[in-house]
Formats: C-alpha cells, sequence, structure tokens
C-alpha cells in the first residue's frame, strides 16, 4: 500500500478492544481529529474538523474480520482491512483515508 505523506506510524490492529484519538493540522487554521474505536469485529471512525468556532463530525462504522492495518502520516490515517463474503469465498480487501 502506497502513501502519498510520510508514514509517522504503522500498526495492527486485532480484534481486541482499543480507542485512539490523532490529531492533525491542516491549512489556514483548519484541524482535523480521528478516533478510531474497534471492538471485536467493528471499527468506528469519528472525523471531526475544527475551524474557528465551527465544528463538523461525522462517524463511519465498519466490520473486519481480522487484523486492520493502520497508517498514520503527517496529515491523516490510513485503515486498510479485509472482509469475507459469500460464506469465505470472496475477500473484500479495503482501503481508507481519514
Amino acid at each position: 500500500m502506497s502513501h502519498p505523506d510520510e508514514l509517522t506510524q504503522t500498526f495492527e490492529a486485532s480484534e481486541e478492544e482499543f480507542a485512539r484519538t490523532y490529531a492533525f493540522e491542516m491549512t489556514d487554521g483548519l484541524r482535523k481529529r480521528v478516533t478510531l474505536v474497534r471492538s471485536g469485529r467493528g471499527l468506528t471512525v469519528e472525523i471531526t474538523y475544527v475551524d474557528g468556532a465551527v465544528t463538523d463530525a461525522t462517524s463511519e462504522t465498519f466490520e473486519a474480520d481480522g487484523p486492520v492495518r493502520i497508517s498514520i502520516t503527517e496529515s491523516g490515517v490510513y485503515l486498510a482491512g479485509c472482509r469475507d463474503l459469500l460464506a469465505g469465498r470472496v475477500r473484500l480487501r479495503r482501503t481508507r483515508f481519514f
């Protein structure tokens, strides 16, 4: 998996529970906070943007039946995980940037 930014940290999160928050400085005072929460096969990502007095937050939940690779860059978080479909005959691999 290639990244346009320089990696500052990469690790794999198994199905054990964990929660981590990462903060990023964007341009012109815009800040981004990414919170990752894993509980079993579920992984919830909450993204919060703050620009002065304005705050916008969104949340997405994914399912992964194995470890999730998490890569931290200077501008955000890459998540790469897999999910079995069709009774294990198809394996869907996804990489997302937050």
